[in-house]
């Protein structure tokens, strides 16, 4: 296997860099010029995001459409509409555990039970990477952040929701 020895070198190189990030998420201004870039510019937008935004300026935001679209809607729209849209997005996970309660079919709750743990933890991670809370990584906002993956993985999740939801009054029989 000729292509070993730079394969393994390779992971060395990137090993480094996951570590340059990481420490450049507790001490974002060692790093300005380089892994710590990002922090300081996200530290700088959510700082500037007043109550119903700045629609005026036009700024550049990284990754505004995809990993870091709550950044991107608290800076243009506002504390206001970032309130809105995490009690609609908490109202989805609410109507889920509800689904949860109801359904009667054992491997329904368990299929509920695995949506709603990925949609939350999507949506809980999403909003606390860009709040500052938690290093970034390629984690999308549900519904909101643009990308073929991450639609269409929320889209199944629905669509799993609503057949187990549709056929919660179904008795199961035991085999």
């Amino acid at each position: 296997m000729p292509g070993l020895p730079f394969q393994q070198q390779k992971i060395q190189v990137l090993a480094f860099w996951s570590f340059i990030f990481f420490l450049a998420f507790f001490d974002p201004e060692i790093y300005s010029n380089g892994a710590g870039f990002t922090y300081l510019h996200i530290k700088e937008k959510m700082a500037a995001v007043g109550w119903f935004g700045n629609t005026m300026t036009k700024r550049f935001i990284p990754e505004a459409r995809t990993n870091l679209v709550f950044v991107s809607f608290s800076y243009y729209n506002g504390w206001l509409f970032d309130m809105a849209l995490v009690f609609i997005l908490s109202l989805f996970i609410a109507r889920i555990v509800s689904a949860i309660t109801k359904a009667k079919d054992s491997h329904g709750k368990l299929l509920l039970v695995g949506a709603v743990t990925l949609y939350t933890f999507q949506f809980v991670y999403n909003i606390g990477m860009s709040v500052g809370f938690l290093p970034l990584t390629t984690m999308s906002l549900p519904f909101l952040s643009y990308g073929l993956m991450p639609i269409l993985l929320n889209a199944i999740l629905v669509g799993i929701v609503l057949s187990v939801y549709r056929r919660k009054d179904l008795i199961s029989t035991a085999i």
